[in-house]
């Protein structure tokens, strides 16, 4: 009796040994399979049903706000039933978990599975994941990879057949990996506007890579070379907004410059009216006379004051208008003038920028 009770004990202890052994090499509900790579499959018919039990599950997790619970039962939807449906509802998991690039890259797959996506997606959701990658300041990273078939994994997502994934600003690790060819790590540092990176992987038998040789990649151009995704679509920069208005201007130089060829008009006016009278008394001398010859230099003395008269009107007015229609604080300073008298005439010389 004894043995028979010793025996029994023994393989209760054993089966029980065996549970907890079990027990604790079962995954916790909350761990994920970091592992999945994401990929832009085209649906199957009946892949929104057989998805459909787990999506119910996960959705009465959600309601008590167990959101990563929810997101291991809508991942298997959607790694085991691809379907734009399940893409969408687990964007919107990952959204409210905190998990922003593979919320924006589950709802770029989902515009790539050829079916028609609900329309909460396209809106709801959209303009909520386009607020939330705004406010952490997540910057849009271009792949260009080959071959196109190349799973790439950077920071928490790993997908292939993508060329776009968000991130938020910092230093990561590109790695690319292709059957038949060396697996290759480009360091890249995100920052904004947008970043670019370019890999090629070389296939079995040519000269392996050398390690980082590629540097660092940064590529602030704005454009994205990749398809619109939701960001596109729903983020509002307020790109439109208007600069401050401009220091109001000085009106006293233009007011100086119209004074200044009113009064240099009116010299010209009046020494050209003398030098025309001065000219036809002088025609009615002879020429050899000295009356003649004074008034010559008379005449020459008061055509050269005229003409200097008109030449500072003209750059007066001209500087006027000049300040006033054209003048901006941010371009470079006035042009100077300068105005030669002698007895043969006046010269006019303008110095500096123009506009």
């Amino acid at each position: 009796m004894r043995t028979s009770l010793a025996r029994q004990g023994t393989v209760a202890l054993g089966a029980a040994a065996a549970i907890i052994g079990l027990l604790a090499c079962w995954p916790p509900a909350e761990a994920s399979d970091k592992r999945w790579v994401v990929r832009p499959e085209p649906e199957r018919p009946d892949a929104v049903a057989g998805g459909a039990a787990d999506v119910a599950a996960a959705q009465k997790l959600a309601r008590k706000k167990k959101f990563a619970d929810a997101v291991v039962l809508l991942e298997r939807a959607a790694r085991e039933h691809p379907a734009v449906l399940h893409d969408c509802n687990l964007a919107l998991a990952y959204l409210r978990n905190g998990q922003l690039t593979r919320a924006q890259l589950l709802w770029d797959v989902s515009r790539l599975r050829g079916a028609r996506p609900p329309d909460w997606c396209d809106t709801s959701l959209a303009s909520q994941l386009a607020r939330a990658l705004r406010a952490k300041h997540y910057v849009p990273l271009t792949l260009v990879v080959s071959p196109a078939s190349a799973t790439i994994e950077v920071g928490d997502a790993i997908f292939t057949g993508i060329g776009l994934v968000w991130l938020a600003p910092g230093t990561y690790t590109i790695s690319a990996t292709a059957p038949g060819t060396y697996a290759h790590a480009l360091p890249v540092v995100v920052s904004a506007p947008s970043t670019r990176a370019e890999i090629s992987l070389l296939p079995m038998g040519a000269d392996p890579p050398r390690e980082l040789d590629a540097g660092l990649a940064v590529d602030a151009a704005p454009a994205i070379d990749a398809a619109p995704t939701a960001v596109d679509a729903a983020l509002d920069l307020d790109l439109d907004v208007e600069p401050p208005p401009a220091p109001p201007r000085a009106r006293w130089p233009a007011l100086a410059g119209v004074g200044a060829g009113g009064l240099g008009l009116g010299l010209g006016i009046a020494f050209h009216a003398r030098a025309l009278g001065t000219k036809d008394r002088a025609n009615t001398l002879a020429s050899a006379s000295p009356a003649f010859a004074d008034l010559r230099d008379r005449f020459g003395t008061e055509r050269t004051v005229a003409i200097g008269g008109y030449v500072v009107s003209a750059a007066a007015l001209g500087f006027a208008a000049w300040w006033w229609l054209g003048h901006d604080e941010t371009r470079p300073p006035a042009p100077t003038i300068g105005l030669a008298v002698d007895g043969d005439g006046a010269m006019l010389t303008v110095g500096g920028p123009l506009r």
